[in-house]
């Protein structure tokens, strides 16, 4: 199994070129609709985040696969590319009969260190487009 290198995965950079604009775009200019996108967005990840440690200890990967999922659609919905490879090697892991659970644990702290960025990323975006 390919190991992830935390830094590889999403550079500072590619973090902090974060852009809600074209989220903005389609939400027709309704700011307060993408503040409520990226607030909803925020919820599931924390969701997910607290729901994940107890996923893994339990083994019950299926109810983490959906919990994958619906993250993975939040990060399309506003268009956050950062945090998707996490995912992505997530469902890679989990899938088959036996389940790499130290790995697993590996993405799910790189996935909780990158959504810090993202997070803090995520509100001074909002704030420029705010000021705009």
């Amino acid at each position: 199994m390919e190991v992830t290198n935390k830094n590889h995965i999403a550079t500072k950079e590619s973090i902090s070129n974060l852009n809600l604009s074209p989220v903005l775009n389609e939400c027709i200019g309704d700011l307060d609709l993408v503040q409520e996108l990226v607030m909803l967005f925020n919820m599931n990840v924390l969701e997910f985040i607290g729901m994940t440690k107890v996923y893994i200890k339990n083994e019950d990967f299926e109810s983490l696969k959906f919990s994958v999922h619906k993250v993975k659609m939040g990060l399309k919905m506003i268009k956050i590319e950062a945090l998707h490879s996490w995912l992505l090697q997530m469902e890679a892991t989990i899938v088959g009969d036996e389940v790499d659970t130290t790995h697993l644990n590996y993405l799910y702290e790189g996935f909780t260190e990158e959504y810090a960025m993202v997070e803090e990323q995520l509100a001074k975006e909002l704030e420029r487009l705010s000021g705009e």
